[in-house]
């Protein structure tokens, strides 16, 4: 549902949807931060009994319309964490924000050329 939902409105063309399309951006970063968390904990959460049945729970409270969850989750923690750190994380980005993609696919080439040349002529 949350899938085809937002495949939906990201085609629709009207402003009027804006609002629901941020809130499909919130529950995608909630889900994305949960299934990071979900790989890092995985042998403990294999523990919890009843894990998988509170995690379709939780899925299903982040995306329905009466309660909002995606956006009591953003706002409560995803905002805060970001205001915070926002300025740090940008500056680490900032050597890869301005790395030149064609350039180094145009050098990569370059180089595998002349390897291949060169062991051809050996």
């Amino acid at each position: 549902y949350p899938a085809y939902i937002t495949a939906k409105v990201a085609r629709s063309r009207s402003d009027e949807n804006e609002e629901e399309g941020k809130f499909w951006i919130k529950y995608w970063l909630v889900y994305g931060l949960v299934y990071i968390t979900e790989i890092i904990l995985a042998g403990f959460l294999s523990m919890i009994p009843y894990y998988y049945i509170i995690k379709i729970a939780f899925f299903i409270w982040l995306y329905y319309p009466e309660t909002q969850g995606a956006t009591v989750v953003y706002e409560k923690t995803v905002k805060q964490f970001f205001s915070t750190y926002e300025p740090k994380i940008d500056a680490k980005l900032a050597p890869i924000q301005r790395f030149d993609s064609t350039e180094f696919l145009k050098k990569t080439i370059k180089n595998i050329t002349i390897n291949t040349m060169q062991a051809i002529r050996a």
